[in-house]
Order: structure tokens, then C-alpha cells, then sequence
């Protein structure tokens, strides 16, 4: 079964390589790669030119419209029963991810989502932290109104839920995965492999929840929307909005050890990450 990685892009030259290779180690080769370059104006394009000789790489090039039309972009031109997400910035562990997913994937037809564990690095490439989220889909669906329980660059899907979904969510690109991820668990299972599959650049980039407003406000219209679908609504939107009333705080970040505290004594030491 053709798998179709989907790597969006922006002036990522300096990573893109190493996310590349991560892929065309792989020990399942049936992909193709669809790279799709959301607007660069650094020398992107030049890193990739030799890559794009390898008749299983194709170049889009789009004007900046942002990550979630990319990645629509790139998976409506994609032709695998599967996708597999890749960020450019982070990269795959381990070599035998793919196949871990194909094969779990052929064996049990109403899961529709997987991913696997992550690696926090620096853009030094020291390690910051290793998450695995809960594996098992009750357990997933007990926290996935708390937070996305899944790592983007880890994740794979059948197509098939892709299109019946319809896509990334065109006109938002806050919490623009978790939302997608939301979406799919209403028509099928989910599953985390506990082996870490990702290497995650936690880069200037990739700012704190608490340092963006906008995302906190969007993370509560999520939480509502898929009130029906998911357990501990109240609970998880009380939780967020307390996030949301934090990020007004002068001195947040020396205050966070203390919210912590407050928090685990309220509602105890969760079993996902939050």
C-alpha cells in the first residue's frame, strides 16, 4: 500500500534535509513524498533540487497561505490509501515507523489514526523531554478534550477519512491538528505507539499556550464543540479557560510553578498530558 508523506514547508532550508533523510531511510519504501513549499523566500527550493530528481519526491510551490491548505494542498494531490505528516523542522526516529503503522493499520481496519512518541529537542539537538501520550483509544478519548494527544509529524491516516472530513480546517491555523484529530475520532479508533517516532524542534518557533491568546480562546470553542463526542467536557473546559485567565497575568512565566500546583490540587494529577 502506497503511503503519501506530506511535508509543508517554510523557509525551513536548514532542517528540511534532515527530515528528508528521515523518510528515505525508512525500511518501507513504498511512498512517495509530497513537499509542499508554502511561499519561501529563502534557498528552500535550491536545498531540495536534489531530492526532486528521485522520481518518489514531488515540489509544489504555493503562495504563503499557511500550514493547513498545504497540507490540504499536498494530500489532494496525493495518490497512497495512506498519509504520514512530517513537519520540516522535526524528523522520524525511528527507521521502522512506517511499517509499525502499515502494518497495524492492515491488521485492525477500524482504527483510522496512529501516531507514536516524541523527542523535544533544541535546535542544538539536545534533548529537552520525551512524551509518550496514553495508547489505547478509550484512554486517548478520556484526554482529547485536554490537550491533542497526538504528535503531528508522528501521525498517519487512512486517506479515506481524510476526505470524508474534509481536510484541515482552510480557515484557521490555531490548534489546526488537534482539531483535525478531533474530527477523525468521531468515525473511528485511535491508537499511540509507545516507541518514539518523532524528534520535535521546540525552536523560536514553536511558541508556549500561554504566550498565545488567540489559541487559548480557539482551544475553548474546540473543547465545546466536541463536547458530545469526547468525556469530561466541564472539567477540561474549566481547566482551559484557567489557562485562558492566566495569560492576562503580569509575571506568568515565575507564577506557572504555582498554577501548576493549584491545578493538580484541584483536579488531581492527570493521566495525559495537559
Amino acid at each position: 500500500m502506497l503511503v503519501s508523506v506530506i511535508i509543508p514547508t517554510y523557509n525551513r532550508a536548514k532542517y528540511i534535509q534532515r527530515a528528508l533523510d528521515s523518510v528515505l531511510f525508512q525500511s518501507y519504501q513504498n511512498f512517495e513524498i509530497i513537499i509542499v513549499d508554502d511561499g519561501s523566500t529563502d534557498n528552500t527550493k535550491s536545498v531540495l533540487e536534489p531530492y526532486i530528481k528521485d522520481p518518489r519526491i514531488f515540489y509544489i510551490y504555493q503562495q504563503n497561505q499557511k500550514v493547513s491548505k498545504a497540507r490540504n494542498n499536498g494530500i489532494a494531490q496525493s495518490k497512497g490509501g495512506y498519509v504520514a505528516l512530517l513537519d520540516s523542522d522535526d524528523y522520524w526516529l525511528d527507521n521502522k515507523k512506517l511499517e509499525k503503522q502499515i502494518n497495524f493499520f492492515e491488521k485492525n481496519p477500524d482504527y483510522l489514526l496512529t501516531s507514536g512518541g516524541i523527542v523535544r529537542i533544541t535546535e542544538s539537538s539536545k534533548e529537552i523531554s520525551r512524551v509518550l501520550n496514553p495508547e489505547f483509544d478509550k484512554a486517548i478519548r478520556d484526554g482529547m478534550l485536554f490537550s491533542c494527544l497526538f504528535a503531528p509529524s508522528g501521525a498517519m491516516f487512512r486517506k479515506s477519512i481524510f476526505e470524508k472530513v474534509g481536510g484541515f480546517n482552510a480557515s484557521s491555523d490555531v490548534s489546526e491538528d488537534w482539531e483535525f484529530f478531533l474530527e477523525v475520532g468521531r468515525f473511528g479508533k485511535f491508537y499511540n505507539f509507545q516507541d518514539y517516532f518523532v524528534a520535535y524542534l521546540q525552536g523560536a518557533q514553536n511558541r508556549s499556550n500561554f504566550n498565545r491568546r488567540d489559541n487559548l480562546r480557539y482551544n475553548l470553542s474546540l473543547i465545546k464543540k466536541y463536547k458530545h463526542t469526547y468525556p469530561h467536557f466541564k472539567k477540561a473546559y474549566i481547566i482551559h479557560f484557567c489557562y485562558y485567565l492566566y495569560s492576562f497575568l503580569p509575571f506568568k512565566e515565575k507564577l506557572l510553578p504555582i498554577f501548576s500546583i493549584i491545578k493538580k490540587t484541584i483536579f488531581g494529577k492527570p493521566s495525559h498530558r495537559i
